[in-house]
């Protein structure tokens, strides 16, 4: 959580959110690929 005390620009926070979150899902993705057995 950001401090309220500190000035933010909603969008740009929103941006770095999705942003995180997109990389999130990507190592998912990677991580649930490693764990599955290889498809030839």
């Amino acid at each position: 959580m950001i401090p309220p005390s500190i000035p933010i620009d909603p969008h740009r926070y929103e941006m770095q959110q999705s942003q995180q979150t997109k990389k999130d899902l990507e190592r998912r993705i990677v991580t649930s690929f490693q764990v599955l057995p290889r498809i030839e």
